[in-house]
């Protein structure tokens, strides 16, 4: 009886979820990548926030090859999503 009841209860809760074979989760996604030059407007404690005609964006040291100073403009890559729940927006400098 025990074994059963568990049996109903994981099948009512695989009910509850979402499983919509057209929604893949994580890839294949498909990007739109630009080159933007942002100045950097803020030092924080992992990064900066640079301006970019979009607007204003945090970027991690780890995705810049040097610690630009404040004042100083850098040529960013940056890849947003088009399609596919992958991450939505892919920041890091090149050039």
């Amino acid at each position: 009886m025990f074994k059963s009841m568990m049996g109903l209860a994981a099948l009512a809760g695989l009910g509850a979820c979402n499983l919509n074979p057209m929604q893949m989760v994580g890839g294949p996604c498909r990007y739109e990548t630009s080159i933007v030059e942002a100045k950097v407007v803020e030092q924080v404690e992992h990064g900066v926030v640079v301006d970019t005609p979009e607007g204003h964006l945090y970027v991690s040291f780890d995705d810049l090859t040097d610690r630009p100073a404040t004042g100083e403009t850098v040529r960013l890559e940056r890849k947003r999503i088009l399609e596919g729940t992958c991450t939505p927006d892919i920041v890091r400098q090149v050039g």
